[in-house]
């Protein structure tokens, strides 16, 4: 032990860091000469819910190592103790008394012995405690529980007179003191029980005693003054209080004992009931009645208590919730359902009311789900929507999953009319509502609940599935591909995703042809194109196709069937509008390239041809890819990074509308920039060259003085110095000077397409 505690900080550190193969193997070095020590601690990190390598058989078998060593443990023989006692009553005892042996003073050791013991094993027990004169409050609470249970009353007072607990635990000294005066009750004394009782009446402000003193109260008063015992059951009727009040649980640190009073209770309110015609309290008495009864009884007269208790102490939550389980496990839900919706209905303002569980709604028949969430939908429709912001997720939630299971799409979507995607947390449901709003065609609200879902689920495949769909149908799909590529990436099995991924994708490889229509076709869809309204719709009749497309009935005819063939134009199904007309968009993939049309047509053949070079697939061949664009983000410096970025794009498309000289000085500029990084990034702000007089700013130098710095300091090859160079002159081209005087520098595609090669090499070294 004594070697194990010098290294206690490295073994806490490892367990901390959650390094628990690491700390076991910390452990067993010390095995042979802290064997019990080392064992135990072992024992608990295979208890550690955080290892993942959690193990009670392990556990088991180092407290058991710990438990036969020489230096054993006294928390090895509790924590063996906790691991065995509920399956093997016997094997726990034992190893108690073993550990009795090994440390004979063990106040934990005899407590849980204490707890597992009974009858005169547990009397004997108790015994050799006092002996040992190592009492404690666990030993004295649990000695009295079994003086209640076997109505050793005179006894159990002494032992409660002996008790001490701390100021603090105001709570657990209230119940003792209920069980006491329980105790002179059953003793005869009833002066002494009833002054404790009233007692507890005023000391229990917040009622956590659950009534019990009042029902005891009334049991001392009834015979003797019936009047004041029927004052003290009204006392009660002004609460809403939680029914039945059956037991209280005494917790004083590790130790918990139950004192159960459902005889008592039962007792006092039996009692009362030939005293008073009032229906209120008759409604409580028989509440409480049905409800005791209800733990041991199976017959009609329970539920006959409990609905007359529900109809005239409808405040009381339990009365209704007990009935409701009767009726649940009866398989009568429709009643179940009703007394809960009722006392709902009658106590709107309540904070209990959002607690109460409608669980048998997901097993219920077909029959009397349709028939609740009906009634449910009329008493919404008539005004008593509030009912929702109380119960949304305990009814709403598990009807909605019934009715779901049954394919009740409307009526789902009747109720969720009342119900806003916000007050959902449950994902089923608002899968669900989503779902049934999509089959009822009514998409805006589909969206708003498929996009809560994914809110909280980003990569449903469902909800990207049929919200993909959603937006395809309304003729979104742009929306509606970001969605299906989104699905087909993380779901590439998926059948449905995969269907119609493939069924957008080709129809946008479609739209791929229009670049290859000739002229007349491309300002045939121009035209028709400018009839959509402020939504984009385009609404026509078959009557107005001549007049959209500017051309005759059957040319009309012809080029709409081309223009849907090709994905084009989408004719909607679903929408909206008030109209019987045919109703079309045109496709969102393919309307920014029309929107800019007009101007184009106008244009020379030479511009028409540049502009349909300018598209993805050839701005890659050049070279701007991904990979490059993946390069160009290891410019740490930002403001250089966005100069670059910028730069290369004007670069590309310079060529690509064979602006040459300005696609020339970018690729010297480009340079410039990326060796200005390169240099500043070895931390070089100053530099002087041979032909310097002193050091200059590396900001204020040129291309020429920054390929000679980056030279001398090998921070670029040879080849791409003399490179450079060839590209520097190229750059000079800006001053009309020089391309006046060098003949050789030209501004052709031939050199400005070399440069652009030469500056992808560059960058790739560069930015390596």
């Amino acid at each position: 032990m004594k070697k194990l505690k010098k290294h206690l900080k490295e073994l806490n550190d490892l367990i901390n860091e959650n390094n628990y193969n690491l700390a076991v193997d910390y452990l067993n070095e010390f095995e042979k000469t802290e064997k019990g020590y080392s064992n135990y601690i072992k024992g608990m990190i295979f208890l550690d819910k955080n290892n993942p390598n959690n193990s009670k058989d392990k556990a088991k078998s180092c407290f058991i190592k710990s438990c036969e060593s020489e230096n054993a443990v006294e928390g090895a023989f509790i924590q063996l103790f906790n691991l065995v006692y509920l399956n093997e009553i016997n094997y726990a005892k034992k190893i108690l008394r073993r550990g009795i042996e090994k440390f004979p003073s063990s106040i934990n050791i005899y407590e849980a012995l204490a707890h597992i013991s009974w009858g005169t094993e547990k009397e004997d027990l108790f015994e050799e405690i006092k002996n040992k004169k190592i009492m404690s409050i666990g030993f004295c609470l649990e000695e009295l529980n079994y003086k209640i249970f076997n109505k050793q009353y005179s006894e159990a007072i002494k032992i409660i007179e002996k008790i001490n607990i701390g100021k603090e635990y105001i709570f657990e000294k209230m119940k003792l003191k209920l069980v006491k005066a329980f105790s002179y009750y059953e003793c005869s004394e009833n002066n002494e029980a009833k002054v404790l009782f009233e007692k507890l009446i005023t000391e229990d402000i917040g009622n956590r005693l659950d009534f019990l003193q009042y029902y005891r109260l009334i049991s001392c008063l009834i015979g003797k003054d019936n009047v004041e015992a029927l004052k003290v059951l009204r006392q009660i009727t002004g609460y809403s209080c939680t029914f039945p009040p059956y037991s209280q649980e005494l917790n004083y640190k590790n130790t918990r004992v139950f004192f159960y009073f459902e005889e008592y209770v039962l007792k006092a309110v039996t009692s009362l009931e030939k005293l008073t015609k009032d229906r209120k309290v008759l409604g409580i008495i028989r509440g409480i009645r049905g409800s005791i009864n209800s733990q041991f009884k199976d017959n009609m007269k329970v539920i006959k208590d409990l609905k007359y208790a529900v109809k005239f102490a409808p405040r009381i939550l339990s009365f209704s919730v007990k009935l409701s389980e009767i009726l649940d496990s009866k398989e009568k839900y429709y009643e179940a359902y009703h007394y809960l919706i009722s006392y709902i209905e009658n106590n709107l303002f309540k904070e209990n009311i959002k607690d109460i569980e409608f669980d048998f709604l997901i097993h219920c028949d077909e029959e009397s789900v349709k028939r609740i969430a009906n009634d449910l939908v009329i008493k919404l429709y008539r005004g008593l929507s509030s009912i929702k912001n109380k119960v949304v997720e305990n009814l709403f939630c598990p009807l909605i999953e019934a009715l779901y299971g049954y394919s009740e799409f409307s009526i789902i979507s009747k109720l969720a009319d009342h119900i806003n995607e916000v007050m959902l947390k449950n994902l089923n449901a608002i899968f669900n509502v989503a779902y049934s709003y999509h089959t009822e065609k009514n998409y805006e609200k589909a969206i708003i609940f498929y996009k809560k879902y994914l809110e909280i689920d980003k990569d449903h495949n469902a909800s990207l599935n049929n919200l993909g769909l959603i937006y395809k149908e309304m003729g979104k799909w742009r929306e509606a591909f970001t969605l299906f590529e989104r699905g087909i990436n993380l779901y590439p099995d998926d059948k449905n995703i995969q269907n119609n991924f493939k069924d957008i994708k080709e129809a946008i490889n479609q739209i791929k042809d229009f670049e290859n229509e000739n002229i007349f076709i491309k300002n045939k869809l121009l035209t028709f194109s400018k009839n959509k309204d402020e939504n984009g719709y385009i609404i026509c009749s078959y009557k107005l196709l001549s007049k959209y497309f500017n051309s005759s009935e059957i040319k009309a005819d012809i080029l709409l069937k081309h223009f849907l063939k090709k994905s084009y134009i989408i004719k909607i199904t679903e929408h909206n509008l008030d109209t019987q007309s045919s109703v079309y968009k045109i496709n969102p993939f393919l309307e920014e390239n029309i929107v800019n049309f007009q101007e184009k047509c106008l244009k020379e053949k030479k511009y028409l041809e540049i502009v349909q070079r300018i598209d993805i697939d050839y701005i890659e061949s050049l070279g701007l890819n991904a990979e490059l664009i993946k390069k160009l983000r290891k410019v740490s410096n930002n403001d250089l990074r966005k100069i670059v970025k910028r730069d290369i794009s004007e670069n590309v498309f310079a060529i690509i509308t064979e602006s040459y000289k300005a696609s020339l000085v970018l690729s010297g500029s480009i340079i410039e920039t990326l060796l200005l990084y390169k240099i500043t990034d070895k931390g070089i702000k100053k530099y002087k060259l041979p032909n310097m007089n002193k050091n200059k700013q590396i900001i204020n130098m040129g291309l020429s003085e920054l390929l000679e710095v980056a030279k001398t300091e090998n921070l670029i090859e040879s080849q791409t110095y003399h490179i450079s160079h060839f590209i520097r002159n190229y750059r000079n081209l800006i001053h009309p000077g020089v391309e006046q005087r060098k003949k050789a520098i030209e501004a052709s595609k031939r050199n400005a397409l070399r440069a652009w090669e030469f500056l992808i090499d560059i960058i790739k070294e560069i930015l390596t």
